[in-house]
Formats: C-alpha cells, structure tokens, sequence
C-alpha cells in the first residue's frame, strides 16, 4: 500500500463578475473533485487585499457552501472591489485551495 496525502482542492478556474447597483453577482466554475465541499468568496478593495467588509454578507470570507454563484449586495457604487474564490475540502479542519484568478469590478447605481 502507497501513502498518497490528501491535497487541497485545486482554486475555480473560471470566475466571472457583473456590476449592479450597489451590487457585484459573482459566478465561478465548478471544482469537479470528489470531495469538495464548498467555496469561500473573498473580497477587498485593492488587488490581492481581500479584508473587505460593508456587504450584505458579512465581512470577507463569506462561505456559500456548494453554491457557485453569489451576488453581493451593500457595496459602494463607484468603488472598484476585486474578489477571488478558494474551494475547499470536506476534511477536518478542511484543506482551502489557492485563490481562483482575481476579477473585479465597480457597482454603479447608472446601469440598468
């Protein structure tokens, strides 16, 4: 018998964002391993500064389990937030991936 490790899930490949009013609908790809569990949106104001707070869902990270998408309310119009998404495993404590390949974007209160 080999001793193979359990590693960490591997980050979303794809996220993608859309600004709304006072709001940002993230989506992200699937992690097609076996045993993840769930996902960790993190969200800031400045590239690779996820330590944001304000929204609808509480301070970063906000854990939305299975789901893959969120939409994020209580932002700022005209701000720029950058987000990115870590999946992680169903072991305890879990293993979290790295983070997915960073999106942003700028709620505004013009759009339709």
């Amino acid at each position: 018998m080999v001793y193979e490790p359990d590693l960490p899930p591997a980050p979303p490949s794809t996220v993608l964002a859309a600004p709304g009013n006072g709001s940002v609908r993230l989506a992200w790809s699937p992690v097609r391993e076996e045993d993840v569990r769930g996902y960790l949106v993190y969200y800031g104001n400045s590239p690779g500064n996820y330590h944001g707070t304000g929204s609808d869902r509480g301070p970063s990270p906000i854990d939305v389990g299975p789901l893959t998408e969120l939409n994020l309310g209580g932002l700022n119009n005209g701000w720029l937030y950058y987000f990115a998404v870590v999946a992680y495993d169903d072991t305890d404590p879990p293993h979290r991936s790295g983070f997915s390949r960073e999106v942003s974007a700028r709620p505004s209160g013009a759009l339709p």
